[in-house]
C-alpha cells in the first residue's frame, strides 16, 4: 500500500492510494477537517503489469491512452476520517473538500 497527498492551492485535499497486492484492502484516510464525504475515482486492472483490461472509473483505457470515466463514487467521512476500499491491484484518487 502506498499513498501520496496533494494540497491544492484552492483548498481541500487529494490523496492517491495504491493497493499493490492481490487482496482487497481497506484504508482510513485521516484527512482532518469537517468533510462528511469524499469523491473517489478508481483505477483498476488485472495485474500490476497489465497492458490491457485497465479501467478508470469503469471506463476502458484505449491503446492511445484515451478514456471517458464515469462519475466519481462517494465515501462517507466522519470526524475527519474517510474509509476507502480498494480492489486488488488498484488505485484510487480521493478528493476531500
Amino acid at each position: 500500500m502506498t499513498a501520496f497527498a496533494l494540497k491544492p492551492v484552492g483548498g481541500g485535499l487529494r490523496v492517491i492510494v495504491e493497493n499493490l497486492t492481490g487482496a482487497v484492502a481497506e484504508v482510513t484516510l485521516r484527512a482532518g477537517g469537517t468533510a462528511s464525504s469524499a469523491a473517489v475515482l478508481n483505477l483498476t486492472g488485472p495485474s500490476l503489469l497489465a497492458t490491457s483490461g485497465v479501467r478508470i472509473q469503469g471506463s476502458a483505457v484505449a491503446a492511445n491512452g484515451s478514456f471517458t470515466p464515469g462519475p466519481p463514487g462517494t465515501v462517507g467521512c466522519e470526524s475527519g476520517s474517510c474509509r476507502v476500499t480498494l480492489a486488488p491491484y488498484s488505485a484510487a484518487l480521493v478528493t476531500v473538500g
